[in-house]
């Protein structure tokens, strides 16, 4: 998932979604658009990754980044990880505001890379390395949602703490919903809100 233009308490999210980012489109035409514009975005982007990597996949730590840019007291970027899992907050502006879910898919050199979009995670990794690596992966992934969960609660602990209004991101497809309301986190109309 990627960051969308809108920032509203959860209750107005439709609402705010249609009045701020669509421009008299739907919401529907406006996940639509965003989904087509994230597949596109990552089905070119490739990163290295290494066989042993993914069927080895070694838990991580948790650790949080923040930007020291502030915006209205904030910082304006914050990364936080945990096991295989990957939040990042964006809050740039108030129209600028989201977050993005990522899985761990390689280790470049010591620095961890994480993705967002399943389908473009399997397509690389079905590429370089068959269906059978692709599944080992998936298995381990998936296997750690209660690590996702976690990182989940220390997010929305931060964002209480910071005075962080609730954020959405368009979900960038039907696969990522369904991770989603798996962790708990609601969506509606394919956009997911995350909430303290």
């Amino acid at each position: 998932m990627v960051p969308s233009k809108c920032f509203a308490p959860a209750g107005q999210i439709h609402k705010a979604l249609i009045q701020k980012s669509t421009k008299g489109l739907t919401a529907e035409q406006y996940v639509r658009g965003m989904r087509k514009v994230y597949q596109n975005n990552t089905s070119t982007t490739t990163i290295a990754i290494q066989k042993r990597f993914l069927e080895n996949l070694q838990k991580q730590s948790l650790t949080c980044i923040l930007s020291p840019t502030l915006v209205n007291g904030l910082p304006s970027k914050g990364l936080f990880c945990y096991g295989f899992w990957s939040i990042q907050l964006v809050c740039d502006s108030i129209n600028d505001s989201g977050f993005t879910i990522g899985t761990l898919v390689s280790n470049n050199q010591g620095m961890m890379k994480y993705r967002y979009h399943p389908d473009a995670i399997e397509n690389q990794i079905v590429t370089a390395f068959g269906g059978e690596t692709y599944q080992i992966w998936k298995k381990q992934i998936l296997g750690n949602l209660d690590d996702l969960r976690y990182l989940i609660e220390v997010v929305k602990d931060f964002m209480r703490l910071s005075g962080v209004q609730p954020l959405t991101s368009v979900s960038c497809c039907k696969r990522s919903e369904v991770l989603c309301r798996r962790v708990g986190l609601p969506v509606v109309d394919g956009i997911v809100i995350l909430e303290a």
